[in-house]
């Protein structure tokens, strides 16, 4: 795949707002140099405790959500530009 149909990111931090709740998960595919397709909006997911405020740091932006009843949240962060940096 060349280099400019790929972004090469770093996922800088992920934080709760229930500070880190015993029940809070994410899968394990998001880990540092972490690859995704250029062009193609980022969804980031997991599941905490039920009707509890999220808040997602990556590339130095925030989303928030809050989780369904059960547990789960999705938030959406958009398309970014290819780069062969770690960010």
């Amino acid at each position: 795949m060349k280099l400019k149909s790929i972004i090469i990111m770093e996922l800088i931090s992920l934080v709760s707002l229930s500070a880190f709740a015993n029940s809070f998960w994410m899968p394990g595919i998001f880990k540092d140099s972490m690859i995704l397709q250029q062009g193609e909006n980022v969804r980031i997911w997991g599941n905490s405790e039920p009707n509890k405020k999220v808040e997602v740091h990556f590339n130095k932006r925030k989303a928030f959500t809050t989780s369904n009843k059960n547990g789960q949240w999705v938030v959406m962060f958009p398309s970014m530009k290819a780069n062969s940096k770690p960010m």
